[in-house]
């Protein structure tokens, strides 16, 4: 037992103490006032770079602080690099002088991407590297330049000086870290090279710069690259960059320090041969101490943890109990006194955390999160630019498309979207444009921690709101069990999702389905206040209309698909369901759909169907009626799109009816697979029911794909399919469960290669005028941009967008 204690002890105190005795050094020995080159004469020409991404608010404000420094204008090159910015920062960048050269990228690729890329259309000898959000104090730029008189210095980087305040006790927990970490960056100045940089401001030698690997910290990895080739990298103390806060939060930080944590130690794996002390003597020494063990502190709790806990069970217990407790009270804390304290005690401890979290990722080959630069970037945004939220059931879902293009479309239009699914779906297909938001998906499990803290804070800070909020939903849900166990297990995700909205000052929150997504929105509102609206398709009200009036009444509007969904509303509850009702049409993206005739080659006559294998989409029909089509002797295949439930039972039918060689089924397919198909058939079918719970079809989204691609449709004349075809001009509609109505209407088509065509280009014109997504997608964005400019107080939907006064879309 001693033995192990004094293991456990040596091991812990072993990984703790190292940096903490080196940063005690470094920062007594950094009280010597430091060294500054004397102030140059030549001024070497310089090349600034600046990577933003939707900085429209701050970029003129850095690159004027720029121009005003005292560097000749002939010697100085700015360069704007945008990362997929959704708003104006390369216009805004490019309207302060014609000195500034903007790269501008239409995708988001990162900051490391930006910076290779400006680098390799820099002119000049020295690159300076500085964030958006970093303000130079007056002469930095020459203090941070005069370095470079030295030949042997190949990098320099700035002071970084605290310009906001925000919580007492956690902007002073910064100012401080950030002093150490300058007081080491002295010292170390002293002994030749230091083994940090400081992304804020920085320079490097182009010559220098190599192209930087992704998922590693750029400017520590700068600072390496220039050590590795031999030159000394330095610290200018009187080049001082203003910044805001780092972290306005723990729970920022604990993300921030996660991220740098990854990074940089992947880009010291990349150059380990740093810490060959035998060929970078000090450097390697001072590497490994201050960017190595201090990230291994962490571990150093571990050991000495499981030692108190075989010395003072009770009493370690306990003691994790309160941290726990703490942790859990600390965002219902206002900001007063005590929560400055806790500011201060757990700032170190949460920077232990997420550390720790840092070093799992690495060890896990987790991938680093995105770049998003904070800035000023989340709290000072555009007042004109809403950020929305969406949520729906699951996302990505591959059948969904009109739920992720509409955010790409939402997206387009400059609207901020983040996404909140209730299930995060695991498909294996998922169609290509899923990885332009996924970096924007917030995802919850059904429980976790982060999910009970969420809710004791709604109890601790409002019970009165957070009880009443959950009365509500679950009086809204009952008597309906499965609506009862949807809201209990969605309601507590929810308020983490409420809590998560707030922090990032969402405007409007809006949900697919009139369910659980629903149920859902209208809590987050209860809790927050953020207005809400859901768009409701078929299903979702087709089966049962619990909770329905009261998710409308309190909605700041509610969007249907369908004019048939409308009047069954209106039925069931009166025409003033409809007051802040609007008619918007799911759309297609027409951009991505090409309008092709199909040759007559003599080929057999291709029939397709793209549908999950459910009983609301009628494959047993489909089966039924090319049975008759092969007792006509037409020569036919017909391929199926699409995986579910009744996937088996299907190709037992298939088998049944001798029609094996007649039948491909071809899985689920990205949505490229799903429109070549299309392009390759003769008729799209889609043989939709009334099924026996209740669901039946919105307006469904593949038939809307298959006349854009310009292929005749047959399908179900039900719900709202008639609103987009026409029998007789873009398709033929036929009685549900009819297979031999359905077989008729194929064998005509089959029969009349002319009349294909012109339903097909009819069918076309019909998705032009009425399901355009663009256009459904400006729809709903304007009622959106109308509810945010709302006054809160109203809840009335914004002037002129009353369902008699807009397009029926």
């Amino acid at each position: 037992m001693t033995a192990l204690l004094a293991t456990l002890f040596a091991l812990g105190l072993g990984l703790l103490l190292p940096f903490p005795l080196y940063a005690l050094r470094m920062r007594a020995r950094g009280r010597q006032a430091p060294r500054e080159p004397a102030q140059d004469t030549g001024r070497p020409a310089v090349t600034v770079i600046v990577v933003a991404r939707d900085g429209a608010d701050i970029i003129a404000a850095k690159l004027t602080n720029l121009l005003e420094q005292d560097y000749p204008s002939d010697r100085l090159e700015i360069i704007v690099y945008t990362d997929g910015c959704r708003d104006a920062t390369a216009q805004q960048a490019r309207a302060v002088s014609p000195r500034v050269r903007v790269i501008e990228s239409k995708q988001v690729l990162g900051k490391i991407h930006g910076m290779n890329r400006a680098v390799r259309q820099a002119r000049h000898d020295i690159l300076v590297f500085s964030d958006a959000d970093a303000m130079l104090a007056p002469g930095s730029l020459q203090a941070l330049i005069s370095h470079f008189d030295d030949d042997a210095i190949g990098g320099v980087c700035g002071r970084r000086a605290i310009a906001s305040n925000g919580a007492p006790g956690l902007s002073r927990s910064q100012s401080d870290y950030i002093d150490l970490d300058s007081r080491i960056k002295l010292a170390e100045n002293q002994l030749g090279s230091i083994s940090s940089n400081d992304g804020k401001l920085y320079a490097v030698r182009t010559r220098l710069y190599s192209d930087l690997p992704d998922a590693v910290s750029d400017d520590l990895y700068v600072s390496m690259q220039v050590v590795r080739k031999g030159f000394r990298f330095v610290f200018a103390a009187q080049a001082v960059v203003s910044v805001d806060l780092p972290s306005r939060t723990l729970a920022h930080e604990l993300e921030r320090r996660r991220r740098i944590v990854s990074t940089s130690l992947r880009g010291i794996w990349r150059m380990r041969a740093l810490l060959n002390p035998s060929a970078y003597r000090g450097y390697a020494v001072r590497l490994f101490l201050n960017k190595v063990m201090r990230r291994l502190m962490p571990l150093g709790l571990l050991p000495l943890g499981a030692a108190a806990a075989l010395l003072m069970p009770r009493t370690t217990a306990l003691f994790a109990l309160l941290v726990l407790l703490v942790l859990n009270a600390y965002p219902c804390l206002r900001q007063t006194a005590t929560r400055s304290l806790i500011d201060r005690l757990a700032y170190p401890l949460v920077g232990l955390a997420g550390t720790l979290a840092g070093l799992l990722d690495l060890v896990t080959g987790r991938a680093p999160r995105h770049w998003n630069p904070r800035g000023r970037g989340i709290e000072h945004a555009e007042a004109d630019r809403p950020r929305v939220a969406y949520t729906m059931s699951r996302f990505p879902k591959v059948t969904e498309t009109f739920v992720l293009y509409e955010i790409l479309e939402m997206e387009r239009a400059g609207i901020d979207v983040s996404v909140f699914p209730l299930l995060l779906e695991r498909e294996n297909t998922r169609h290509p444009e899923v990885a332009q938001i996924m970096h924007k998906v917030h995802f919850a499990p059904f429980i976790s921690f982060a999910i009970l803290r969420a809710n004791l804070c709604w109890l601790t800070a409002s019970p009165g709101k957070f009880l009443g909020a959950w009365a509500d939903a679950l009086r809204s849900a009952w008597p309906n069990r499965n609506f009862l166990r949807g809201a209990l297990g969605v309601l507590p995700k929810a308020a983490l999702y409420a809590r998560q909205m707030e922090a990032m000052q969402i405007t409007h929150l809006h949900a697919h389905f009139a369910t659980h997504p629903a149920l859902a929105a209208r809590f987050i509102h209860a809790l927050t206040g953020i207005p809400f609206s859901f768009t409701a398709h078929g299903h979702d009200v087709h089966i049962s209309l619990q909770g329905f009036d009261a998710k409308a009444r309190d909605a700041r509007f509610w969007v249907t698909i369908s004019r048939y969904n409308l009047d069954l509303l209106a039925q069931a509850f009166g025409p003033s369901i409809q007051d802040n009702a609007h008619l918007v049409h799911c759309g297609i993206d027409l951009d991505r759909i090409a309008c092709q005739a199909r040759e007559v080659t003599g080929e057999p006559f291709h029939i397709l169907c793209v549908a999950s294998f459910k009983e609301v989409k009628g494959h047993r029909y489909l089966v039924e009626a090319c049975a008759e089509l092969l007792r006509r002797d037409i020569d036919f295949h017909c391929h199926l799109i699409g995986d579910g439930p009744l996937r088996e039972d299907i190709e037992a039918r298939i088998a049944q009816a001798g029609l094996d060689g007649h039948f491909t089924l071809l899985g689920q397919q990205p949505q490229p697979g799903v429109l070549q198909a299309m392009q390759a058939c003769d008729v799209v079918v889609l043989p939709s029911i009334h099924a026996s719970r209740g669901d039946r079809e919105g307006i469904p989204v593949c038939l809307m794909e298959a006349m854009a691609s310009g292929r005749p449709v047959v399908s179900s004349r039900l719900s709202g399919i008639p609103e987009l075809v026409t029998s007789g001009r873009e398709g033929i509609l036929v009685p549900q469960k009819d297979a031999k109505a359905l077989a008729a209407a194929l064998f005509q088509l089959a029969g009349d290669p002319e009349l294909c065509r012109r339903m097909g280009l009819a069918g076309r014109a019909k998705v032009e005028q009425a399901f355009d997504l663009a256009a459904n997608a400006a729809q709903l964005a304007g009622l959106i941009i109308g509810s945010v400019q709302d006054r809160p107080a109203q809840h009335s939907p914004p002037q002129g967008s009353a369902l008699n006064s807009r397009k029926a879309l």
